[in-house]
């Protein structure tokens, strides 16, 4: 990916697939995204897992079929999208 910008949308797109072509018993099935970008060299696995995971608490907080992306700081998470 090249920009946060293409990153947002790819995540729209799959929460967005997934509700319209999955169930499960009868229920659609939703998916919570959660997004830490970092260019290379940025932080360790340990730094970026934690990241991604407090991005994705985020997105399960705000309900069902949500992405939420970290940027800057990881006090600076916002939610992405709420389909």
């Amino acid at each position: 990916m090249r920009s946060v910008h293409e990153v947002k949308k790819r995540a729209l797109s799959i929460c967005k697939t997934i509700k319209e072509h999955f169930s499960q018993k009868g229920k659609k099935v939703t998916v919570s995204i959660g997004i830490a970008p970092v260019t290379v060299g940025q932080c360790g696995f340990d730094t970026l897992y934690l990241a991604a995971d407090k991005a994705l608490y985020c997105a399960k907080e705000k309900g069902k079929n949500t992405a939420c992306i970290l940027e800057g700081h990881m006090e600076s998470v916002f939610q992405l999208a709420k389909i």
